[in-house]
Order: C-alpha cells, then sequence, then structure tokens
C-alpha cells in the first residue's frame, strides 16, 4: 500500500465578531474557542456568560473524576456549550416579553437572537452529542429574529 499523506477535511470556521466593548457596556473577559473534526468557532464572552461556561466546566470536570458512568461524562462535557444556548434562549424570551414597555429592550433582543444563531453550530453539535438529547430543542433566536432580511419576526 502506498503511503498517502492525509488530506484533512475543511473546516467549518465561525469566528463570532461582537460589537466593541464601548459601545455594547458589556466588557469581554473572556474567549470561547471550540474546534473539532469539522468545525472551529471562536467567541469572546461576557462576565455573565464566562460565569456560565465556567460554572458548566467545573461541574463537567467534578462529574468527570467522580462518576463511573460514560454517558453522564458525556453530557456534562456538552453542557458547556448547551447551558450558553440555553441561556441566549432565555435572554430573547426575557428582552421579548419586557420590549413592549422599554424599546431599547427590542434592540437587546434582536442582537441577543442574532448571538444564539452564531452560536448555533456549537449548540447543534453538542445537542447532537449528548446522550441524554433525543432531538434539537426550540431555537428562540430563530423564531423571532430572520436572518436574511435582518427584522424581527
Amino acid at each position: 500500500m502506498i503511503g498517502l499523506p492525509k488530506i484533512p477535511s475543511k473546516k467549518d470556521v465561525f469566528v463570532v465578531k461582537r460589537a466593541q466593548e464601548k459601545e455594547s457596556g458589556h466588557p469581554f473577559v473572556a474567549k470561547l474557542k471550540f474546534e473539532d473534526r469539522n468545525l472551529r468557532f471562536e467567541m469572546c464572552l461576557t462576565a455573565e456568560e464566562a460565569d456560565i461556561y465556567q460554572n458548566a466546566q467545573s461541574t463537567y470536570e467534578k462529574i468527570k473524576e467522580s462518576h463511573p458512568d460514560p454517558a453522564e461524562v458525556k453530557h456534562w462535557k456538552e453542557q458547556k456549550f448547551i447551558s450558553l444556548h440555553e441561556h441566549f434562549g432565555e435572554k430573547i424570551r426575557r428582552y421579548s416579553s419586557m420590549a413592549q414597555y422599554d424599546p431599547a429592550l427590542r434592540q437587546s433582543a434582536v442582537e441577543t437572537c442574532q448571538l444564539q444563531i452564531q452560536f448555533a453550530p456549537v449548540a447543534k453539535n453538542s445537542f447532537k452529542n449528548d446522550p441524554y438529547t433525543d432531538e434539537l430543542p426550540e431555537h428562540m433566536g430563530l423564531q423571532l429574529f430572520d436572518p436574511m432580511d435582518g427584522r424581527r419576526r
């Protein structure tokens, strides 16, 4: 057999560009980097998002050391990313429900929808790898925001 070099598969690359710190009022304190065979993803995180990720990471580390069930360990490994997806969905619901009283929250809802849509490749990967997830959940960002024309649905 001829030893041919392996040709790496082409990865999808997503780098989320967020508003500058001065414009958004949310300082970015960490950078989330995710990479597997098919995907490379980078996104800056606010303090709140970094805290959510870190809490899930800490839980995963504890479970990994103490739990004998590989399915449970894999579930908590994927929760690091699923928790961010759920956080974005909760923010969208909160901003959307209050937008009728405060027009500035309408823009916050749209921005969070866009962020959740950009994060979708990582979330989709994690939901598919989670042994306790049978199907992909609802996607609030896509339900409320049309990425093709940039308008709220």
